[in-house]
């Protein structure tokens, strides 16, 4: 079975067709004014007198940034717990009500290290699944000189004293909500992050080894040092369904937070990345990355609250939009009235299996209202310009999905040599009344796992949007490869290219553009009007079935 697609504008219009599919192929949250309420019980001063506690030993204004005054929170120094766990575990059983609800986990990285404690407080819901909110509040201040753990102080009331108050507040929220969730969500605080994730890969490996239904995970590392109220949300390919459902959620309840939303699967700087090596769902929200760009007190003892000498200030106000996202993101999976599913497929959600021959499908339920009809998944095979689309697999979905991000995975056999260029449709034929049917279609290259293929990733114009007369190309390439670049305007028309030969001769050159690795290729755009523009990036290895291509939007103004 053959289904043609025709356009007058060919190629532009595949490109342009599979573009806006992608950036719209994702949950679309609808308001609900019971949790816009919820929100706004978030509280910046109580936000305020716990980060206080955790930096100082005199929390009283105004501050008192002596060395004296300034606590430790060094994984391996006893204060850490006595000065942080002991109230971060006190803090989580006054706000679930329960001392049974809250779990210390105490772990060794060796027989003669010291003891640690990850602290997890759960809040019950339905089903056997469950989400996470996390942050780790162990700190360093290595980037002091002649910093000693054992007698110097590491306040880190950004890194993380900024993410763990924000977790102890929106456990607060949704634990006084008295929602009923279609899963539970844990509150996890972790030590020994600073020690190369040590609390995180503790968890995740007794969470794997049981087998866990871990749903997503939202992770804070860094939350309240920028002068905007701007966060950077990074995902691996997998997880982008989460990001996607953050920043709907801060556009559905004008949070007001600008979020600058990334797929970086090697940014591992913090406990997600524990997460994401066991095939978990996690996204990662922080003020900067990399944070030591912006936060002239990253991992020293001058990261306190507020010190006008440094010029240093802890921003309340990011805090607490921060907090209000997570609360949100999770309390709209609540039922209420006029509940309805929301069937969603996203960019990630297919991938290859190896040891099965096969790739997998991921179909979730984003609503907060579980599905109970059977409905239809349809994967076709694409060419690469769209021109002609082969449906492979038709399947039944007949199995119910519980609402609030609980998924069905199908499987479906193939036998490509190399890539292939999927669209997969979900309940085409509207059987299941949803909240929103924008994200039941994507588009999506999968390659299978092994085969030595160029690769292009982590693509993306800078400045965006561009106002001088110079921009860049960002780009990584698996390997080196011929790489052309090109440029259309909004009606399709090709307006620049750039083909670049593979040359070792300028391999140590990250401006060339066809190296391995990082590659920044510069663009003179002066005489370029204002407007938006579409980049087109494609790799080419020595197979001719081995290439690949990414696209992207920015704009010009003047």
């Amino acid at each position: 079975m053959k289904e043609k697609i025709r356009g007058v504008l060919g190629l532009w219009g595949f490109l342009l067709l599979v573009f806006f599919l992608v950036q719209t192929s994702q949950a679309l949250p609808r308001r609900k004014e019971s949790v816009a309420a919820l929100i706004q019980r978030v509280n910046c001063d109580r936000i305020e007198e716990d980060l206080a506690h955790l930096v100082y030993k005199d929390p009283t204004k105004p501050y008192n940034n002596c060395k004296e005054n300034l606590r430790t929170r060094y994984a391996r120094h006893p204060d850490c717990w006595d000065s942080a766990g002991s109230f971060i575990r006190q803090q989580l059983v006054q706000a679930l009500g329960d001392s049974n609800l809250v779990k210390v986990l105490p772990f060794r990285h060796t027989l003669d290290d010291s003891v640690m404690y990850d602290i997890v407080g759960t809040l019950k819901g339905g089903g056997d699944g469950y989400f996470i909110c996390c942050a780790h509040y162990d700190d360093t201040g290595r980037n002091t000189p002649g910093w000693n753990w054992r007698t110097d102080p590491a306040p880190g009331a950004d890194d993380n004293g900024s993410g763990v108050v924000s977790v102890l507040e929106t456990a607060r929220v949704l634990a006084s909500s008295k929602r009923e969730f279609p899963f539970s969500i844990k509150f996890i605080f972790f030590s020994g992050e600073e020690l190369r994730l040590l609390g995180s890969k503790f968890y995740v490996q007794r969470a794997a080894e049981r087998a866990e239904n871990i749903l997503g995970v939202i992770n804070y590392d860094m939350i309240g040092h920028n002068n905007v109220p701007g966060l950077v949300l990074i995902a691996n390919v997998k997880s982008q369904w989460l990001a996607d459902l953050m920043e709907e959620t801060n556009n559905i309840y004008d949070i007001g937070l600008t979020l600058d939303k990334r797929v970086d699967p090697v940014a591992d700087r913090s406990d997600h990345a524990s997460f994401w090596e066991r095939g978990y769902d996690a996204v990662f929200g922080i003020e900067s990355y990399p944070p030591e760009q912006t936060n002239k007190a990253y991992d020293s003892i001058d990261d306190v609250i507020s010190s006008d000498s440094l010029d240093y200030h802890i921003n309340f106000d990011l805090i607490a939009r921060a907090t209000r996202l997570q609360v949100a993101a999770l309390a709209q999976f609540a039922a209420g009235e006029n509940s309805l599913p929301d069937l969603a497929i996203s960019p990630g959600d297919i991938r290859f299996s190896p040891e099965k021959d096969r790739f997998l499908v991921t179909i979730r339920n984003l609503g907060d209202a579980q599905v109970d009809s059977n409905f239809w998944v349809t994967v076709y095979d694409c060419a690469q310009d769209s021109s002609i689309v082969t449906q492979i697999s038709r399947q039944k979905v007949s199995a119910p999905i519980p609402a609030g991000g609980y998924g069905a995975i199908l499987e479906v056999p193939w036998h490509r040599t190399v890539q292939t260029l999927f669209r997969v449709d979900v309940d085409s034929d509207d059987v299941i009344a949803e909240s929103n049917e924008e994200n039941n279609r994507v588009y999506q290259t999968v390659r299978r796992v092994g085969i030595p293929i160029v690769e292009v990733s982590e693509d993306y114009v800078y400045p965006n949007p561009c106002s001088e007369g110079q921009l860049y190309f960002h780009y990584q390439l698996s390997q080196a490869a011929i790489v052309r670049i090109e440029v259309f305007n909004i009606l399709g028309e090709k307006i620049w290219v750039k083909q670049i030969p593979r040359d070792l001769r300028f391999r140590d050159d990250i401006h060339y553009g066809a190296n391995q690795g990082v590659n920044e290729v510069p663009w003179d755009c002066e005489d370029i009007s204002s407007g938006l523009y579409i980049y087109k990036i494609s790799a080419f290895g020595k197979d001719a079935e081995a290439s690949d291509f990414t696209f992207g939007k920015f704009a010009i103004m003047r």
